[in-house]
């Protein structure tokens, strides 16, 4: 029998030139992702048959493809249903394994656990152009903490990973659409829907940017809706203006949606914008730093600003000590673990210039400075890392934040971070980083303080 070259149907050979660009994506994928505390992990391929039939994956559930029984498990000749024959079947999304892998090892994680997952996902849907029966997944996901900030670092890591991969092409821009299946949800009740039919909804209007909204009124018909409800709903998406996430939620969905999960939007959307868009009325150049505790969130928030404005960001972390610079005596004073001097040089001084500037960030695993980064002018400039306040600086700055957490907490998000910097957290950093606070009266120079164990905060 001679060989058939294609591949099966829905499926594709990926040349070498393809998976090239592959590998440099999924790797700047990982990289960037585990910089912010999400740990790698791997699921099987099959999955049990009454995990991936349970409901919960609404339409896609339709898209299995089902492995038989296998050995003397298979009776043909006694079967009188699909699950007399099926045991397993492929999985046709990363989030099902995720369920059954964190309820199977749950006692062995640390709480929140951060899990980073990519792998190939099967459909047995119709392939067409630029669609596959196999295509990749990438999920990030917290478990075990439900806080606003735990989205919030989900949405920095994003922009942050889409940062560095846009960055290659010459993209420098990009907008992160921020949503909540709660608010999808009361939109589809406030229409008629019942609540049974809102995953098979939510699917249809998933399609929005593939098919417009004439796509999904004719799915949803073909669906078997009520042309009534289906035209309601569809309504109240041509109508959207631009209003803020609580006006929306009050006119439009009020009566189906519980007002925390308003105020929850409302609280990712607008921490702090308020205070940095008066600043920005000044029309003069605005400077913000964000100092605090390891692991309170320093990196997330500045991404979560970077996102929402035009602005450059600078990393303490590209200003540790070179090896020549690292002495005991230099060690031994609050703070001097960062080669400030330098910080201000190559950029605290060139950012009051107005004009375009570079600096040399320093390369951890080198320990040598990198290529130098070119800075151009913008009117909201950030910095954010441990040491950012200190008295060497003077006062350079427009507004000082200071993020703090809780001994525990932070111990709990430490224990996430990679292996091999763990026990320096705990015997060198945090020590350090204690010293520069308690000797310098750090958060006592902060203008803004936030509790991030439990969302406090003075100054707002």
């Amino acid at each position: 029998m001679a060989l058939s070259k294609k591949p099966v149907n829905g499926m594709k050979d990926i040349l070498p030139a393809e998976m090239e660009i592959r590998d440099y994506v999924t790797s700047v994928i990982k990289e960037t992702y585990r910089s912010f505390g999400f740990t790698p992990i791997e699921t099987p391929c099959m999955e049990n048959i009454a995990n991936l039939s349970n409901k919960q994956g609404g339409e896609n559930e339709k898209l299995i493809f089902k492995v038989m029984k296998r050995g003397e498990k298979l009776k043909l000749e006694e079967a009188q249903s699909e699950t007399d024959l099926v045991d397993g079947g492929l999985r046709y999304d990363l989030t099902v394994p995720l369920a059954r892998y964190y309820a199977n090892n749950n006692q062995k994680l640390p709480t929140p656990f951060k899990a980073l997952q990519i792998g190939n996902v099967w459909r047995a849907d119709n392939p067409q152009k630029g669609r596959f029966r196999q295509f990749t997944q990438c999920d990030i996901d917290i478990l075990g903490d439900d806080t606003n900030l735990a989205e919030i670092e989900l949405i920095g890591a994003t922009a942050g990973m889409l940062t560095q991969i846009f960055a290659t092409v010459g993209i420098d821009a990009f907008t992160v659409h921020v949503n909540d299946r709660k608010i999808l949800t009361a939109i589809c009740l406030q229409a008629g829907f019942k609540e049974e039919d809102v995953a098979s909804v939510l699917i249809s209007l998933d399609k929005f940017d593939k098919i417009g909204l004439d796509g999904i009124r004719k799915e949803l018909v073909e669906n078997g809706y009520e042309e009534e409800v289906v035209d309601k709903y569809l309504a109240i998406y041509e109508n959207l203006k631009e209003s803020s996430c609580s006006e929306f939620c009050k006119d439009v969905v009020g009566e189906f949606l519980d007002q925390s999960v308003v105020d929850a939007m409302e609280e990712i959307i607008s921490c702090l914008k308020n205070r940095i868009d008066d600043l920005m009325k000044t029309g003069k150049q605005i400077v913000i730093a964000i100092d605090g505790n390891c692991t309170a969130g320093k990196t997330t928030l500045a991404s979560v600003l970077k996102n929402a404005y035009d602005c450059n960001v600078f990393h303490m972390d590209d200003f540790f000590l070179r090896p020549e610079q690292r002495t005991a005596e230099r060690y031994a004073q609050p703070g001097g673990n960062v080669d400030y001097e330098r910080f201000r040089e190559e950029v605290l001084i060139p950012l009051k210039t107005g004009e375009v500037f570079s600096y040399q960030p320093f390369a951890c695993k080198t320990f040598t400075l990198s290529e130098s980064v070119r800075v151009m002018p913008k009117q909201l400039n950030i910095v954010e890392g441990t040491y950012c306040h200190h008295p060497y600086f003077e006062d350079p700055y427009d507004l000082r934040i200071f993020l703090s957490v809780d001994k525990q907490t932070q111990k709990e998000r430490i224990l996430q971070r990679p292996l091999h910097l763990i026990e320096r957290f705990f015997s060198d950093w945090i020590p350090m980083e204690k010293l520069y606070f308690d000797v310098l009266q750090i958060p006592d120079r902060a203008d803004i303080r936030l509790d991030m164990s439990d969302r406090k905060c003075e100054g707002l």
